[in-house]
């Protein structure tokens, strides 16, 4: 495929990513908002804790399978057959895993346990949409994507907000998700035609093991943040564990559904761009740019604006979770800019010391925790922030492999990130001085516009060349 041919695509996939992400984010943004007036923190708590089984054991085992479509150099028939069989008999294996954790909870906790069990069954719709999604993504249809996505996400809203309003507490979080997943897989596998019954071709078993590698990279990170969060519930109990876990679904339904989108589509784009020899440090350093020029001044203002947003948006109930939520605002910035250094290795093949910088982070997060967790969950919840340590550690490999510096790596972002962190600055001190004692709505519409315009002016003042390439790729065709 013509280099020309290619930016345009990766253009095309990039914008409707981002709109898919948007589009995503606001739907899950309001889910968040109508659960947090009518459930309870305890009960958000315990659908937190189905949610985190659950996730380790997709991310184990299904987590890699689109990216590993994604990356094998051809997608015929009887693999695409194949896989999309084998990946179905591991999904339903892995409800019976889940199933059974949710077995040995019920002897505690029978509610808790039937939470846990019920959530399971989200991962056969994973199983089942892991094929459709990676050859989506291969042939860059991203705009088919984001429309699926968008339906899932609207209809797992539906599914929320009226079992909330029958007072079942976390159930409505429970089955929204199995909602939201079951549309979502049933749009995904109409988009490609009825797969034949096959379980053998000569690719399947390297497609799974490079599925399996990837999955195991993310698994460790999913453990990382929901593993924390089961440790939180086990020391500190339901209601901590629930104001812990309003944060982390606030941040993982907004921002992390950016990140994840963008993450999808920069493996299919720098996949495609080594099949057709490319140089891919121009495309890094302009991706991180870019990249950080749409979540920087997103999250860090998410952190600076979040006691009078929560205060407003959600109740006084959830005052309690505006520390977690700012520390992992600032984390996901780290994440952010970090995120073309995992789409390269995943594309160069090198998931093993990604891997390894995966443990790295695990067991960092595992020290970090117990040593927090006899001062209490406040300074626990600090701990979270070694989840990032296994993502700082790629930098040097990432060097090895492709030859961009760690000093490039690291500049490919600074500017929108300082012109951000410069504006969270303003609007904290705006808030705890003049505007102090300012009815919250109007505070917070003031904070909104005065941090806008603090970092659109530090940009045009001192970086109109990137703003100029942004420019050119909104309006790219």
């Amino acid at each position: 495929m013509p280099p020309a041919s290619i930016v345009t695509r990766v253009t095309r996939s990039v914008r409707w990513a981002f709109l898919e992400s948007l589009l995503s984010a606001l739907a899950s943004l309001v889910t968040v908002l109508v659960l947090a007036r009518l459930v309870p923190p305890d009960e958000f708590g315990r659908a937190g804790i189905a949610v985190a089984i659950s996730l380790i054991v997709q991310a184990a085992l299904l987590g890699g399978m689109p990216d590993a479509l994604v990356r094998s150099p051809s997608a015929h028939t009887r693999l695409t057959d194949s896989a999309f069989w084998s990946l179905l008999v591991i999904g339903v294996a892995s409800v019976l895993v889940i199933a059974g954790c949710g077995l040995i909870v019920a002897r505690w906790d029978p509610r808790l346990g039937a939470l846990i069990a019920v959530q399971g069954l989200t991962t056969i719709a994973v199983a089942a949409a892991a094929v459709p999604t990676g050859l989506l993504l291969r042939k860059m249809r991203t705009r088919a994507l984001a429309k699926r996505t968008a339906v899932s996400k609207l209809a797992g809203l539906a599914a929320s907000i009226g079992f909330a309003l029958a007072g079942t507490g976390a159930w409505a979080v429970v089955l929204g998700n199995l909602a939201a997943q079951a549309v979502g897989t049933l749009q995904l596998l109409a988009s490609m035609r009825a797969p034949a019954w096959r379980l053998r071709d000569p690719q399947l078993a390297t497609l799974l093991r490079i599925g399996v590698m990837s999955g195991a990279q993310q698994s460790l990170g999913t453990l990382s943040t929901r593993g924390f969060v089961l440790a939180f519930g086990a020391v500190f109990g339901a209601y901590q564990v629930g104001l812990f876990n309003f944060a982390l679904r606030l941040v993982e339904e907004s921002c992390g559904l950016v990140i994840t989108t963008l993450r999808r589509v920069t493996v299919t784009s720098f996949a495609a761009a080594k099949r057709s020899a490319l140089d891919m440090k121009p495309m890094f350093i302009a991706g991180t740019n870019v990249i950080a020029y749409g979540t920087a001044p997103l999250f860090l203002g998410g952190a600076a604006v979040a006691p009078d947003a929560v205060a407003l948006l959600f109740g006084p109930q959830w005052a309690g979770a505006v520390p977690a939520l700012q520390l992992m605002l600032g984390l996901w910035v780290v994440r952010a800019t970090r995120i073309l250094v995992n789409a390269v290795m995943v594309v160069e093949g090198r998931q093993r010391a990604m891997v390894g910088f995966g443990a790295i982070g695990l067991a960092a997060t595992a020290a970090a925790f117990a040593a927090a967790a006899p001062f209490g969950p406040a300074w626990t919840t600090f701990a979270y922030a070694a989840t990032i340590v296994g993502v700082i550690f790629g930098g040097p490999a990432f060097t090895r492999q492709t030859g961009i510096s760690l000093s490039t790596q690291l500049t490919a972002g600074l500017a929108p990130i300082g012109f951000a962190v410069a504006m969270a600055a303003v609007v904290v001190a705006l808030r705890v001085g003049p505007l102090a004692a300012m009815p919250l709505a109007l505070r917070l519409a003031i904070e909104i516009g005065a941090g806008l315009s603090v970092f659109v002016g530090l940009a045009l003042a001192f970086d109109r060349a990137s703003l100029a390439r942004l420019q050119r790729l909104a309006l790219r065709r």
